[in-house]
């Protein structure tokens, strides 16, 4: 089983893949999104944040549920890939910093090992473009998958928001298979 984390303090998601089913779960605040959502092989949870009252607190509940998700898979784990930071990363880089952190340790903790991946790698692995947006990389999901996440999520925009972009980016991670 290959495990993809594309992790954020927002929006963080995990995609366990296997021969028979890909599944995810994304943390959302938007109430729409925390959902259950399954088709064919690609089954989907939408969960809310848990409540916090320090930013600690805040990223042990973020890693928790994510490290939490399908844990009698997890024996199964052949590969982790996580997005690593980006070059140009603005905004609260030292929280993100702190919150991959306390995942990192989780994975450390449980003997798990884990690669971390350029997101330029990434874009040049689903698109062939290191450079691609996020736009690019839904296009390819569409091409890879034919599931429409646009429309499993109601979004009628261009753009590609949370929770789509963040699945998309964890697919794409799990498939990877980087060796160790």
């Amino acid at each position: 089983m290959l495990i993809g984390i594309d992790y954020s303090l927002t929006c963080p998601c995990i995609c366990l893949y296997t021969n028979v089913m890909v599944c995810f779960r994304f943390l959302t605040d938007t109430k729409k999104y925390q959902n259950n959502y399954n088709m064919n092989q690609f089954m989907i949870e939408g969960v809310s944040h848990k409540e916090w009252k320090h930013p600690i607190e805040r990223y042990q509940n973020i890693a928790g549920q994510i490290l939490g998700f399908e844990p009698r898979l997890w024996h199964n784990v052949t590969n982790i890939n996580i997005e690593d930071y980006s070059m140009g990363s603005k905004g609260k880089v030292f929280h993100i910093a702190e919150n991959t952190a306390i995942l990192k340790a989780g994975l450390y903790n449980s003997n798990k090992s884990y690669n971390t991946i350029p997101p330029t790698v990434l874009k040049k692995f689903a698109t062939g473009k290191g450079n691609a947006k996020k736009e690019g990389m839904y296009e390819a999901w569409l091409k890879d998958t034919g599931v429409d996440l646009k429309k499993l999520f109601d979004y009628e925009g261009e753009k590609c928001p949370s929770p789509i972009s963040d699945i998309v980016d964890a697919y794409y991670l799990a498939k990877m298979d980087k060796p160790k």
